[in-house]
């Protein structure tokens, strides 16, 4: 295991590359002024304590059964803000027992994906190289191959080499190199800005032929 300080931590989750949610963040949000806070309390990342506060006040308002998906959001970007002040076991507890569980009794495959997906991150930070890497193979790349979405199914693979890399196993760097290969291929198709960063991943590994 690695062991990394919180805000080691923080800029480890940071640099993993994202699966992202494209439903809008906010739909399903039953409270106006609760979307309002949520809304408020994201814009205000650069001043992580206000941005809290705000925060968690808005989980507290969507305390109705119906509300289940718009608490999860605000726990969920909760969660973001903690791991940018460096407290990713707190935003780890968050993901794992109070915004996972709501995504997979609403049988909502993006909105869990994602968050497993970040779980992972969490999990890579903390040095828990095979548990993260363990998620991203088996319960995240599957559902995104399954879903078609090619780009986060590529952000998926980048950061399965990223752990290959940092574990340094037998046969990590030759499976690093075959998932970089595959989601290079991917972004060069797609054109996105994923292409550089996974190009200059191989090169800073070695990886270039």
């Amino acid at each position: 295991m690695v062991a990394c300080s919180p805000a080691d931590g923080a800029e480890e989750v940071a640099r993993f590359f994202a699966v992202s949610d494209r439903s809008h963040p906010l739909a399903g949000a039953v409270i106006p002024d609760g979307v309002a806070l949520v809304e408020t309390g994201v814009a205000l990342l650069g001043r992580p304590e206000e941005a809290e506060g705000l925060l968690r006040e808005a989980v507290g308002l969507y305390e109705q059964p119906g509300d289940a998906r718009a608490r999860a959001i605000a726990l969920g970007s909760i969660a973001d803000t903690l791991e940018h002040r460096g407290q990713i076991d707190e935003a780890l507890r968050i993901r794992q027992r109070e915004e996972l569980p709501v995504y997979e009794r609403l049988g909502d495959a993006r909105s869990r994906v994602v968050t497993l997906s970040k779980i992972a991150g969490v999990l890579q930070a903390r040095g828990e190289l095979d548990e993260a890497l363990h998620l991203l193979e088996h319960e995240v790349l599957p559902v995104l191959d399954r879903l078609g979405d090619i780009r986060s199914k590529l952000a998926c693979e980048a950061n399965m080499a990223i752990i290959h890399l940092k574990r340094h196993a037998p046969g990590d760097r030759e499976a690093a190199a075959e998932l970089l290969r595959s989601a290079g291929r991917d972004a060069e198709h797609l054109r996105v800005p994923e292409a550089a960063m996974i190009r200059e991943l191989r090169r800073n590994a070695g990886l270039d032929p």
